[in-house]
């Protein structure tokens, strides 16, 4: 069993849309519960477990283990479809992850072995291709792909959130590059970049999960709205 944090939306009682979201290493989905809250505000159902591996809220050392990790959040998706925290809607399931759990999610999008196509929606942030985990990687997935990652990371990811958007065969893809973004505070903070940023993974999300599905050109034009010159969107 995972303990799993569950944001329902005030009003819809279903079925809804669902993301299952993974939180980074040494963390816990509170850290980005600014985020959550904004996807459950816009209408979405969100779960988010708590990866007793990588946790800081249980004793030890936090280990990545992100094998087990994806394989984890297709284990909430079917525990979500069976009705746990009510009616949820088969066709319109997301998969999203920071730090660590943007490489959980890279790994579901980019590596057959792990593919689970569900899926229609991925939000890899500020993640990576793990190292260690043999591929291939690339291979054709359904489903849109949102990669995000802010110049200025602390952990040097920007090249490599870049290599998740170049290696990803989605039906659809695009890229958000923030100049002089960090690693967490440019997703959770009350900056008006941060609540851009917010907004425009609900716009993906929106568009993403439509029956008719996305496009790339369509998400480059739907994200480049928000505004903020510091958000540079594209889809090559």
């Amino acid at each position: 069993m995972l303990v799993t944090d569950i944001r329902r939306p005030i009003g819809p009682r279903g079925p809804l849309p669902l993301v299952v979201f993974a939180h980074g290493w040494n963390s816990n989905p509170t850290a980005d519960e600014t985020l959550l809250d904004s996807w459950a505000a816009a209408g979405y159902l969100v779960a988010a477990p708590v990866f007793p591996d990588s946790t800081d809220t249980l004793p030890g050392t936090p280990v990545s283990n992100y094998p087990e990790q994806a394989l984890d959040l297709s284990f909430i998706i079917t525990s979500m479809l069976g009705g746990r925290a009510g009616p949820v809607d088969p066709n319109r399931i997301a998969v999203a992850g920071h730090s660590d759990g943007g490489t959980d999610i890279a790994l579901l999008a980019l590596n057959p072995s792990y593919a689970d196509h569900r899926i229609r929606a991925y939000l890899s942030l500020s993640g990576e291709i793990p190292a260690g985990v043999p591929g291939p990687w690339g291979v054709a997935t359904p489903g849109s792909l949102l990669v995000a990652v802010g110049t200025d990371d602390q952990y040097g990811l920007l090249v490599r959130s870049t290599q998740v958007f170049d290696t990803a065969n989605t039906t659809a893809k695009v890229l958000l590059r923030v100049t002089g973004g960090d690693h967490l505070e440019m997703y959770v903070g009350s900056s008006p970049e941060a609540m851009a940023l917010r907004a425009d993974t609900v716009l993906f999300l929106n568009d993403a999960l439509r029956p008719a599905g996305a496009t790339s050109a369509k998400l480059l034009s739907a994200l480049e709205q928000s505004g903020q010159p510091s958000i540079v969107v594209s889809n090559n």
